[in-house]
């Protein structure tokens, strides 16, 4: 049987806090990508805010598997 500690998603009908996600909330704990990246990995607002808005097309190593 897999076990994560974690379920990292922008997802709403799984990151709202409400009874219709208590139960997967009791196995797991669900966040934001954002408040993982802060609270679990350390990253500073700062670093959030760097890759804020992103693209994958952004990153070298993306763009040369795309050529």
């Amino acid at each position: 049987m897999a076990k994560a500690d974690y379920l990292v998603s922008e997802d709403k009908d799984l990151t709202v806090q409400d009874e219709t996600t208590a139960e997967l909330r009791r196995h797991v704990k669900v966040m934001l990508s954002g408040t993982f990246l802060r609270e679990v990995m350390g990253w500073t607002s700062e670093q959030l805010e760097a890759i804020r808005h992103r693209k994958w097309s952004d990153i070298p190593e993306m763009k040369e598997q795309e050529d």
